[in-house]
């Protein structure tokens, strides 16, 4: 089966990102997991995040920290990518939201085109 990851860069945006983990919460398709890296946040948004994974014991979430943001989130992006257990990837920024079936569509698409035989290697 295929599955997908939620990666989450989480930098200040508090008032969002309940919005965006329930429109992740509420796809037709259920993600493997949702992986929220805060990256160096100051407004609290994090402990909503730990929050929210309490609330919904039977979905996955990993909270990771980085102490420094990166500019353009890509650092905490690339954690998260490097922390995520799926095959596929969907990236969710806090002060956005998916479409009810943008899993659904992704895990079709990949499916379709059958298993991949390439693999990449971060370096380092």
């Amino acid at each position: 089966m295929t599955t997908i990851s939620a990666i989450v860069p989480l930098h200040n945006k508090r008032p969002h990102i309940e919005r965006a983990l329930c429109s992740i919460a509420n796809q037709t398709v259920p993600v493997n997991e949702i992986v929220v890296i805060d990256d160096a946040s100051s407004d609290g948004g994090m402990e909503l995040v730990e929050s929210f994974a309490a609330a919904h014991p039977a979905l996955p979430v990993k909270c990771l920290r980085r102490d420094e943001p990166g500019p353009g989130g890509y650092a905490a992006r690339n954690l998260g990518i490097e922390h995520a257990a799926s095959e596929w990837i969907g990236f969710l920024d806090a002060d956005d939201e998916w479409d009810p079936v943008f899993a659904e569509t992704v895990l079709k698409q990949a499916a379709s085109f059958g298993p991949t035989t390439a693999s990449y290697s971060a370096p380092g």
